[in-house]
């Protein structure tokens, strides 16, 4: 594995890291990996406040927190992404209180069901490229469904809730530069680049991020997926990365998909990684895809497109 740089804030130049995580937005939060649990009233968490994006959304912060803090959160088991569709269609009558993406549904309109992605490298195609990368083969293989689905992808190497990658990214500042009215699921991958952080600070920016998704796609479901893979004890940084997402989606009301706990990868010698161990191979992307396929599917039928203006 690549050696990491630990992280307290933003950084420059932070290395590549393998993207993950995203995004039924729903009032109740639904961990797909084995968790299971009742949550106390939701609530989104941190500030606001301190930088300029934070302050242009800090009049709305509030309203959207009380909003979040009326949600009834529930934990709920789901036996991995590949069966949550077949289970919503098929769930027997005690099962019905399951929850499902949460989004204010719409008329169908001609105008494409919008998924956004926000992420690191494993969502941008490093060491393969960006058309072999998963949200590349997805945006290929939905866009004639129905309904029509279009991908846009933000991903940014090194990029986390906390790093700055390319371009001083962050998943905050891809959210503010991509996501508007017009996203139907926003799905936030990752990211291990936020190595070494202290809980707190990731816990704050992470809730920050989720409550600046909302404010500016309302409607939209949302979905976070942890980290991609602990291999071993030395990296126990990142399960504490993908339990601070994992705490912060569920007071925020929105979906967690746990890689760690489902062992998406279970070795660093794994074919489904390239070279450097770390980023997915074109086996890997497409492994990727079949599995973030599943979740979009399963959110998009409760999601229909907003109307077009």
């Amino acid at each position: 594995m690549i050696a990491r740089k630990a992280v307290s804030k933003p950084i420059s130049g932070q290395k590549l890291g393998r993207g993950r995580g995203l995004a039924a937005d729903s009032q109740d939060a639904v961990s797909l990996g084995g968790h299971a649990g009742a949550h106390g009233n939701a609530s989104c968490g941190g500030s606001l406040s301190g930088d300029p994006v934070k302050s242009r959304l800090k009049g709305w912060a509030g309203a959207v927190a009380c909003a979040s803090a009326a949600l009834c959160t529930l934990a709920a088991c789901s036996p991995g992404v590949e069966s949550v569709a077949q289970n919503q269609r098929t769930a027997a009558p005690a099962q019905a209180a399951a929850p499902t993406p949460s989004g204010t549904a719409q008329p169908a309109t001609s105008r494409p069901l919008r998924v956004v992605v926000i992420g690191d490298s494993l969502s941008t195609g490093y060491g393969t490229s960006p058309a072999q990368a998963w949200p590349g083969l997805l945006g290929e293989d939905l866009q004639s469904g129905q309904p029509p689905i279009q991908v846009i992808t933000a991903a940014a190497n090194g990029a986390g809730y906390l790093a700055a990658g390319d371009g001083g990214e962050t998943f905050m500042s891809e959210i503010e530069g991509s996501v508007d009215e017009s996203a139907d699921i926003v799905i936030l991958f990752g990211s291990d680049n936020d190595f070494g952080a202290d809980p707190a600070d990731l816990r704050t920016a992470i809730s920050d991020t989720l409550v600046a998704s909302k404010i500016l796609a309302p409607h939209a479901a949302r979905i976070v997926v942890g980290p991609l893979a602990a291999f071993d004890p030395d990296e126990d940084d990142l399960q504490v990365i993908r339990d601070q997402e994992q705490g912060a989606a569920l007071d925020a009301g929105v979906m967690f998909v746990d890689p760690i706990l489902e062992q998406w990868v279970s070795s660093p010698d794994s074919p489904l990684l390239g070279p450097d161990g770390e980023h997915p191979s074109i086996e890997g992307q497409q492994f990727l895809y079949d599995k973030l396929k599943s979740i979009v599917v399963w959110a998009a039928p409760a999601q229909q497109p907003l109307p077009s203006t």
